[in-house]
């Protein structure tokens, strides 16, 4: 068995912030719907324990993530020792004014400090509530939930995984949910603090364990989203497709079985990323205007459903990034850390990026761990990162990427070489 506990804290918000998640936004934060949450999972004992910490925000930012890891490590935590990924709501804090690489905006600085507070107090209420533990895990697919809003809408039977922690009674200590989906259920239009559905998947299934915590881990959602199959833009729509999904997870959950707990080990590596060959200003402007004149013709043809017309306004929208990267991004790179924390049987890794499906799928069925959870938007933020048949598309996310055309294929590598470092003791899982 290993000390396993949860925690969680939500933040008090004030109205009058800016939203993080949708460039073509008006207005400020009107008020709070439900609240904004870290939730927190520790395993072990400091100065040996890691933790797993999801918030309810678009992204993470630099600044973020080096002001949670220099509050843990005063809290014991080694600076691979703390995997922060956020749920990638669109209805929480954030802002666009001032852009980082891949389009996404920032925190105000009262906001990150009280982020960097909230993570610390979930961490603080894991590791205090810590007891002798047993893990079990399970996976399976998904059905109703996402559509590839890239490649036309259909419907995506995609896999969930859960890990769950049950004290020596059998009690539920907390899960540990991985599903790759936008949080996008609530549109441009929602000026109120949510998780989206996230919120109702935890709630639901909080309520089958007895009220145990439940940790959302977005996955490799860069190509997926509710588009397809939600019926409207409401938070009573986000809360049935969350029930939705906690109803498809709960069979998860009967399946589970136990799980070895060690080694425990955590292991990171940087990949450099260039930018791609963007476009001139005038092929930009010349974009924009296309692509202008194509929303047009769909809004004019009743035809069209409301996918088409969505995607026609988004990719819009991409072509205006687009020609501002092409003024401020020509030439850029950063490093991309790829994060791998393995608990025995459990592989947990992040990737600060938005991955197309078909990456992270890669990624999953080639590793060696029993159970890999694929994290996405975890320890920072470097964009869309596309499938080789999504690199040059005229659509949002293709528009909006500003890595190299071999940046998928590169993560894939290193994420695989990442497992192997950590699995050197085990055969291949599949």
């Amino acid at each position: 068995m290993i000390n396993v506990g949860f925690g969680s804290a939500a933040l008090d918000l004030p109205p009058g912030l800016p939203l993080g998640g949708y460039l073509n936004r008006a207005g400020l934060a009107t008020g709070t719907h439900d609240p904004i949450t870290a939730t927190a999972a520790v395993f072990g004992t400091p100065p040996d324990a890691c933790a797993i910490v999801a918030v309810d925000l678009v992204a993470i930012t630099e600044e973020l993530a080096l002001g949670v890891r220099d509050a843990l490590r005063d809290e014991g935590f080694g600076h691979q020792a703390v995997l922060l990924a956020a749920t990638h709501t669109h209805s929480g804090p954030g802002g666009n004014e001032e852009r980082l690489p891949g389009g996404f905006g920032y925190f105000r600085e009262p906001i990150t400090a009280a982020l960097v507070g909230a993570v610390r107090n979930a961490v603080r209420g894991a590791t205090a509530s810590r007891v002798p533990a047993t893990l079990l895990a399970s996976n399976g697919p998904v059905d109703g939930i996402a559509s590839n809003r890239f490649f036309g809408g259909a419907r995506a039977r995609s896999v969930a995984a859960i890990a769950e922690a049950r004290d020596e009674s059998g009690r539920t200590l907390g899960l540990i949910v991985n599903y790759a989906v936008h949080p996008t259920v609530l549109a441009e239009d929602n000026l109120e603090y949510s998780a989206d559905f996230v919120a109702a998947v935890r709630g639901a299934l909080s309520v089958r364990v007895g009220g145990a915590a439940v940790l959302y881990l977005n996955g490799a959602a860069g190509d997926l989203s509710t588009r397809g199959v939600r019926r409207s833009s409401t938070f009573e729509e986000a809360e049935r497709l969350g029930r939705l999904l906690a109803s498809q997870l709960e069979p998860l959950l009967e399946r589970a079985t136990p799980v070895s707990d060690s080694p425990m080990r955590t292991h990171a590596i940087d990949l450099s990323v260039e930018a791609r060959e963007l476009p001139t200003p005038s092929q930009a402007e010349s974009l924009v205007a296309s692509l202008a004149e194509r929303l047009e013709m769909v809004r004019a043809d009743s035809g069209h459903a409301g996918v088409e017309l969505r995607g026609a306004e988004n990719d819009l929208v991409g072509a205006r990034v687009a020609a501002a990267m092409a003024r401020q991004m020509r030439g850029a790179h950063r490093d991309l850390r790829l994060h791998g924390l393995r608990i025995g049987d459990l592989l947990f890794l992040g990737i600060p990026a938005e991955l197309f499906s078909e990456l992270g799928e890669k990624i999953r069925r080639r590793s060696p761990a029993p159970y890999c959870y694929v994290v996405g938007y975890a320890g920072g933020y470097v964009g869309y990162v596309l499938a080789d048949d999504a690199v040059g598309q005229k659509r949002y996310e293709a528009l909006v990427s500003w890595v190299a055309p071999d940046t998928g294929r590169r993560v894939v590598e290193t994420a695989l070489r990442l497992q192997r470092d950590l699995f050197r003791d085990a055969e291949p899982a599949r």
